[in-house]
């Protein structure tokens, strides 16, 4: 692993840093008998954060017969996995850096919330099936949706420290994801995969997610 990339890409002064509150959302719901009220607390103190979970649950997605008024409520219904997607799903466009060569940050952020919204069917279909028939499941949709949305975050990390080096790169592998890790490894001893997973731990996330970005390759 070449230290000196990391190091290049981790002092980066614009490197992305997940949102507190993001990250404070994650430590609460990963304690299973927090109590709502605690979480809603703290969500109600980001009022941006808060008005876009109010607009997610009173979309007709959730069809609801009533509008939603508090973040408690909101909570209450979504459950706390879902909670938690959110945050880190609303905190991760926030994290999307400015395009330049051939970094697409709209295809980026397409690419990121395809996988997620993928692993979360696949994730749902799965839990459904071993319901009826067994073995179960070992995971949650919400989980399944988060680890897939943040898997890349390794790219976002390495462009913004590295600029034109690594725009480089991203042009040499075209549309071939496994070609870019590829590439990352022979031009700079480290891929995407691996920035992400150390991104993730310096964040703090779980050490599951953390994991799942390290191998999403493999």
């Amino acid at each position: 692993m070449n230290t000196a990339v990391l190091e290049k890409v981790f002092n980066c002064p614009t490197l992305p840093s997940l949102p507190s509150i993001a990250i404070e959302v994650l430590e609460l719901t990963a304690d299973d008998s927090v109590p709502v009220a605690k979480i809603a607390k703290v969500i109600q103190n980001d009022q941006a954060l808060a008005a876009k979970i109010l607009k997610t649950i009173n979309s007709s997605f959730y069809g609801l017969a009533k509008p939603c008024p508090t973040i408690s409520r909101a909570v209450a219904y979504l459950g706390m996995n879902t909670v938690k997607s959110l945050a880190l799903g609303f905190s991760v466009i926030d994290l999307q850096a400015e395009g330049g060569g051939a970094f697409d940050p709209m295809a980026h952020w397409r690419r990121c919330v395809y996988g997620g919204a993928g692993a979360r069917i696949i994730g749902e279909y799965l839990v459904s099936r071993d319901a009826a028939s067994g073995p179960e499941v070992d995971g949650d949709p919400e989980e399944m949706f988060i680890a897939a949305l943040l898997q890349d975050v390794g790219v976002l990390a390495m462009f913004t420290a590295l600029g034109e080096e690594y725009d480089d790169v991203i042009a040499g592998a075209g549309r071939d994801h496994d070609r870019l890790a590829a590439l990352e490894q022979a031009a700079f001893g480290v891929d995407h995969a691996e920035v992400g997973a150390l991104l993730g731990e310096k964040w703090r996330l779980p050490t599951s997610l953390a994991e799942l970005i390290r191998y999403h390759h493999r």
